[in-house]
């Protein structure tokens, strides 16, 4: 029984949290697995630039200490193109790129569902946002998401986002101001129902 009701996003990190706890035994959350962190910047990647590479997904997982097999073992990543085996896309990738020329450098990957692209996509975005004041880094985002804030294709991202950013700490508030920012310039509206609403007003 739901002792409170839940929210989107709420229910997108519920299924996040189940996952995990079916890749470790040590009670670990989403939010503390290596490879979620990674499935959050490649989908961030993938929203951004329209496609994902093989090279991407084995330079990402290299990078924060994972590999593609265990990417794969959460259980949200597809190859596209329906006649390689992600068998020999693994080995291709224990190898390394620069060995096996033909394969995971030349192989398009996707996540599962436009959906689950779009929550660890604006989860990442949440921490970009959230970065100290004069980042680049979060000031690229919210250029990011000024840029594509009327576009339908943004559109459940652009929600988790607001969601996402709406429910921050104190210590984060940056995050919800740059997000106000980047999608309305109109700030003296948001006198009369503070800055979590307005945010919560534009998401419905």
């Amino acid at each position: 029984r739901l002792s409170k009701t839940l929210t989107l996003d709420d229910l997108y990190s519920e299924l996040m949290n189940k996952i995990a706890e079916k890749l470790n035994d040590r009670g670990l959350k989403s939010d503390e697995i290596t490879e979620f962190t990674a499935l959050k910047l490649l989908a961030y990647q993938d929203l951004t630039s329209g496609s994902l590479s093989g090279e991407e997904v084995s330079k990402v997982a290299k990078d924060l200490g994972s590999d593609i097999d265990k990417l794969f073992s959460v259980g949200l990543l597809k190859v596209v193109g329906a006649e390689q085996k992600v068998k020999t896309l693994k080995h291709s990738a224990r190898r390394g790129i620069d060995e096996q020329p033909v394969g995971l450098a030349n192989t398009k990957f996707a996540f599962v569902h436009p959906s689950i692209l779009s929550y660890l996509a604006a989860s990442h975005a949440k921490d970009l946002l959230t970065l100290e004041k004069n980042s680049s880094i979060a000031k690229k985002a919210a250029e990011f998401i000024s840029s594509h804030r009327d576009e339908k294709h943004y559109q459940m991202f652009l929600k988790f986002l607001a969601g996402m950013v709406s429910g921050v700490e104190d210590k984060d508030q940056i995050a919800i101001i740059r997000f106000w920012e980047a999608i309305s310039c109109e700030l003296d509206e948001t006198v009369e129902t503070g800055m979590n609403g307005s945010v919560t007003l534009w998401m419905n």
